[in-house]
């Protein structure tokens, strides 16, 4: 079995890969979806961690961005 995201690329390219495997099908699941990090975004992972400065990454979110809860 092969597991995508909603995002229509990694549809695409599960099917690609499912069809090569002789798999059939692919399964989307949500929650494999990207997170948007807002002002984060494309910055080194080392630059988020500092924003978080201790808090809980499950419920703060960047500004214009996600929590992993989220």
């Amino acid at each position: 079995m092969v597991v995508s995201s909603t995002v229509l690329r990694a549809k695409d390219t599960a099917r690609i890969v499912a069809e090569r495997l002789g798999l059939g099908s692919i399964r989307v699941d949500k929650r494999l979806d990207e997170i948007d990090f807002g002002a984060l975004e494309g910055k080194p992972v080392a630059v988020y961690h500092a924003h978080l400065a201790g808090a809980d990454p499950f419920t703060t979110a960047p500004s214009g961005g996600e929590s992993l809860q989220d």
